[in-house]
């Protein structure tokens, strides 16, 4: 389809296009406001691990980079989760819920942890609809992996977890993310109804070829009900037989036979 054909197309079609547009619009936005606005809450670690005992710098960054991402996984666990919400008793631990599972689920939920390719920096982001609550998550995530990171590897005080940066906490609600929820409605809103038109002209055009086909085929073909039958054809005349055939009486013929 090139761009004269397209723009015909959205110029016959722009109410319906905007239609859709708008439905899928506003439906993203009260799922968006249905959902519960929370805050975000982002420290930065460093991770460092003592290459006195190594001569490959290399090899220490891999080590450290590594290291950084078992430390971001293991932060998503329940144990870790627990021994968090138990160092810290002001976070408030009623919004995790009370078995494991809801524990689980809340915490996924309220966390996102990265390990920042070759750089060893763990950037830690807390979310909780409360402000401060998003803050202390965050706060509690990075105490628990500064001061006990030697529980989740085997290196021992060779590595050692430094604060980057203090945690930096929204002033507005980042989630959901309104405007990038919009614009992909925007886009998924176009794209689908563009679709569904070309779908839609594609199968007319085929069931108008197929109409057209089997017209032109009907009138290409004879009437077979305006021709004679074969037998019908074949049937001679009255003064197309032969003479002799007029007065033949078979009887008196065998008899002149008989007489030779």
């Amino acid at each position: 389809m090139d761009l004269q054909n397209f723009l015909n197309l959205y110029r016959s079609r722009q109410r319906f296009i905007w239609t859709v547009v708008l439905t899928v619009m506003l439906i993203t936005t009260a799922l968006s406001l249905v959902q519960s606005l929370k805050y975000r809450s982002t420290l930065r670690l460093l991770v460092v691990q003592d290459s006195s005992t190594t001569t490959d710098t290399y090899a220490v960054m891999r080590s450290t980079e590594y290291l950084s991402k078992i430390l971001a996984k293991v932060s998503y666990s329940t144990s870790f989760a627990d021994r968090v919400l138990t160092d810290n008793p002001n976070i408030d631990r009623a919004y995790f819920g009370n078995t494991s599972q809801q524990l689980s689920k809340r915490w996924q939920s309220s966390l996102v942890v990265m390990a920042i390719n070759e750089t060893g920096i763990i950037e830690i982001n807390g979310f909780h609809p409360n402000r401060d609550q998003a803050e202390k998550i965050a706060r509690g995530v990075g105490a628990r992996l500064i001061s006990a990171n030697t529980d989740y590897h085997g290196l021992g005080t060779a590595v050692k977890i430094k604060l980057l940066d203090d945690p930096i906490t929204s002033n507005y609600p980042v989630r959901p993310n309104l405007l990038v929820n919009l614009f992909l409605a925007l886009v998924v809103g176009l794209i689908s109804s563009f679709a569904w038109i070309y779908l839609r002209r594609t199968a007319e055009f085929e069931q108008e070829t197929y109409v057209n086909y089997n017209h032109n085929s009907d009138l290409s073909q004879p009437n077979m009900e305006d021709k004679p039958s074969i037998s019908e054809s074949f049937q001679p005349e009255a003064d197309e037989l032969l003479p002799w055939t007029e007065n033949f009486e078979p009887e008196a013929r065998i008899q002149d036979l008989l007489r030779q």
